[in-house]
């Protein structure tokens, strides 16, 4: 069952998938259709899931699962990631690439990626400074998503890169 974000309890298990590019309008709407489509028939051993999903900021798939109502198994959860996988495929855009830390550029406000084992350089060179916001994307929750998606990189696990 597909609900609104606002539906979703604080503790609605959280996934982020972040893709490797930033989308366009297009593939945005086309893909949250399919996320939508897909959400909408998501079960767990024959039983609904309640549900959340959507493109947020033109990069990010962010999926939800309000466990008050039916915890996903293990089973369903691999089927989200076989799923994230067509996406991948279909659209030829990569969003299961963990190493990639996107971050908002100071200069130019855009969200951009830097490879995990650049982010020490990035600091160097200035191009991203402790207090770039950069993008938790291990979070669990809706509440850490809503309180500690986006956080500086001073604050966030990413610093211990640097």
């Amino acid at each position: 069952m597909l609900l609104s974000v606002k539906e979703m309890d604080p503790s609605s298990r959280t996934w982020v998938f972040q893709a490797g590019t930033t989308l366009s309008a297009d593939q945005c709407n086309q893909i949250r259709s399919d996320i939508h489509d897909y959400l909408k028939q998501w079960t767990s051993h024959n039983h609904t899931l309640y549900t959340y999903g959507d493109v947020v900021e033109n990069r990010f798939i962010v999926v939800m699962v309000d466990d008050r109502h039916e915890v996903a198994s293990g089973c369903s959860i691999d089927a989200m990631t076989r799923f994230i996988k067509s996406l991948e495929k279909k659209y030829s855009i990569d969003f299961l690439d963990r190493m990639q830390v996107a971050y908002v550029d100071d200069a130019s406000s855009e969200i951009t990626t830097v490879h995990i084992n650049q982010l020490a350089d990035a600091v160097h060179c200035n191009k991203i400074s402790e207090d770039t916001i950069v993008f938790n994307n291990i979070i669990k929750t809706k509440q850490e998503f809503d309180t500690g998606w986006k956080v500086k990189l001073r604050d966030s696990w990413h610093k211990r890169f640097i």
